[in-house]
């Protein structure tokens, strides 16, 4: 099984490979998203950060409507191509990913799609890449899902859930449907792992929540990921308070 792990930048990189992989794949990536593109300062940073958002769309990552997968399609065609030529065909098009991976299965739907991304590309003759990209980030940082990573888990019943940190906080969704429950950063004393289970202690309630994870390797490296990202925007509010 194909599973994703982030690189922990303190450690050799030879010895995680070796002891979490069997044919690595190395690729750069964001870890930590911002909770508006505009904090963005560098024209090369949000370059990046505009091809990891447009990775996560067409994998899936990020769940969008028809209409927004077509108008960020738009967008991102504007922004990787430049101005519309009356001479680019609807063909030109069709030999590039514009939608998410295994999203339109029907061949004229994918034509019907391709050709209104075609007239898209057309009305935005004039916008530069660089506001191109920034038009599509902004839409993407309003999208649910947005800046979330998700790891299986079971809750205290042994319901199959997945955990996962947010720019609010850690969220818990359950496959059964029912809403989702997000405990915010601030309501987070601490968090724990011990042997296969991750902990969140909670600083109002003095009450602790436990999820199983897979293993004592992988509750460890939740417990990593989800601290790092606590302190992550736990520095940006402190940033975005200050005068």
């Amino acid at each position: 099984q194909n599973q994703r792990r982030w690189i922990d930048l303190d450690k050799p990189l030879k010895k995680q490979l070796d002891k979490y992989a069997l044919e690595p794949t190395v690729f750069f990536g964001v870890v930590f998203y911002v909770p508006s593109v505009s904090q963005l300062q560098q024209e090369i940073t949000r370059y990046q950060y505009y091809l990891q958002l447009k990775k996560d769309i067409l994998e899936g990552n990020i769940p969008c409507t028809f209409e927004q997968a077509i108008h960020l399609a738009g967008l991102a065609v504007q922004a990787d191509f430049g101005d519309y030529d009356q001479y680019e065909s609807q063909e030109f098009l069709q030999r590039f990913a514009l939608f998410p991976v295994g999203w339109l299965q029907d061949e004229k739907m994918l034509e019907e799609a391709t050709q209104k991304v075609a007239l898209l590309h057309q009305k935005y003759r004039g916008l530069t890449p660089p506001d191109a990209e920034m038009l599509y980030m902004q839409e993407i940082e309003r999208m649910e899902g947005y800046g979330e990573e998700t790891y299986p888990a079971k809750d205290s019943q042994g319901s199959d859930i997945f955990i996962g940190a947010c720019l609010d906080g850690i969220f818990v969704k359950h496959k059964n449907g029912r809403p989702p429950v997000i405990f915010r950063w601030h309501d987070i004393a601490n968090m724990t792992h011990n042997k296969s289970f991750f902990a969140l202690e909670l600083a109002n309630k003095e009450e602790t929540i436990q999820f199983q994870t897979e293993d004592m390797e992988t509750a460890k490296y939740v417990w990593r990921m989800c601290v790092a990202r606590h302190k992550f925007y736990r520095l940006n509010k402190c940033s975005l308070d200050s005068p």
